[in-house]
């Protein structure tokens, strides 16, 4: 008997409800004559209900000894959900933790491949503006910060047209300035920003 049982069946008597009865027990008990499958089947159920070591002889003695270590398992398990279940433990079994290293690993890469997706998106489109720029990293990290939408605006931003054709150097908006104004919104809605806000 585990030190659990022992303690807690000389302590009070814990009954339960239900347990488990399972086909290898019925089996056991068939090749039994009548009063001693009765007698079998009443130990089994007095021991897993009642918590009652039982007093048999004979045969009904030897198949309750070889089906007694299940019916500890089982009283065990009972008395564990009483406490509440398994304890908790501080270290994840090793396939549990191998499992979400490599998910973590896997969601890693994807954000590192979409950044520099976008990055590389970005880059492409400030390339391609005339005016004056900073430094790629300070320009897109200024980008995400203004812009809660900025996935989205990165999808528009390629098919705008920057080329400033007929607007003098010096009348170009700073990078920055267009990003932050969001003056892509203006080319998109068909105003002609040459004429209106750039002077020739």
């Amino acid at each position: 008997m585990t030190k659990t049982m022992t303690k807690t069946m000389t302590n009070k008597v814990i009954k339960q409800d239900t347990f488990v009865f399972f086909r290898s027990f019925y089996e056991a008990g068939q090749d039994l004559d009548d009063k001693s499958r009765l007698a079998f089947y009443d130990a089994i159920a007095n021991y897993a209900l009642n918590h009652t070591e039982p007093t048999l002889q004979g045969i009904e003695k030897t198949c309750f000894t070889l089906i007694k270590p299940n019916l500890l398992n089982s009283k065990n398990q009972y008395l564990n959900g009483k406490k509440g279940g398994r304890p908790m433990t501080n270290n994840p079994p090793l396939e549990m933790t191998k499992t979400y290293k490599d998910k973590d690993k896997d969601k890693d890469k994807d954000k590192d491949k979409d950044k520099k997706t976008a990055k590389a998106i970005f880059e492409k489109f400030r390339k391609s503006y005339r005016g004056s720029k900073r430094g790629l990293e300070t320009e897109f990290v200024n980008f995400k910060k203004k812009h809660k939408d900025w996935r989205e605006v990165l999808k528009v931003l390629p098919t705008t047209d920057v080329s400033f054709s007929g607007v003098a150097q010096k009348f170009i908006p700073h990078f920055q300035t267009y990003i932050n104004q969001r003056r892509w919104e203006q080319e998109i809605s068909g105003t002609d920003l040459s004429s209106e806000v750039y002077p020739q």
